[in-house]
């Protein structure tokens, strides 16, 4: 029922293992640290939004599960009540929370580039007025 965010999780967690590693290999001054950031936010945005979808989704299911009176697997007519159908809603019918593999990665992304832009812009402002002073 989970399995399509292991993926995305363990790339995700690889990322963020081997950037955290190689930092000390990027000067701040670089432009290449505005880089690294940027995919460090890109990674924990995504990783954030898979683990926050996964956690609904195992409650949706064990809030869904909790009408089952006899244990079986399968909720029977019988056990079937007024809350059972807002759960059974919550638990099946949720597009966002299924694909949140993808919109996740779009979500990321837009996060990302803007953290990039403005690492870029304050990295430019800073190295302008390091050369202003010199002259």
């Amino acid at each position: 029922m989970f399995n399509y965010v292991i993926l995305p999780i363990l790339i995700s967690a690889l990322a963020i293992a081997t950037l955290l590693r190689n930092r000390k290999k990027i000067p701040r001054s670089s432009f290449l640290f505005s880089f690294w950031v940027s995919g460090l936010v890109f990674f924990s945005t995504y990783i954030l939004l898979i683990l926050i979808a996964r956690g609904l989704d195992a409650y949706y299911w064990s809030e869904y599960m909790s009408f089952d009176m006899n244990n079986d697997g399968y909720i029977e007519e019988s056990e079937r009540t007024a809350g059972y159908s807002t759960a059974h809603e919550n638990a099946v019918n949720d597009t966002a929370r299924n694909m949140v593999f993808m919109t996740g990665a779009i979500i990321s992304l837009l996060v990302s580039t803007t953290v990039l832009f403005v690492g870029v812009i304050g990295n430019f402002l800073i190295q302008r007025r390091n050369t202003l002073k010199k002259n």
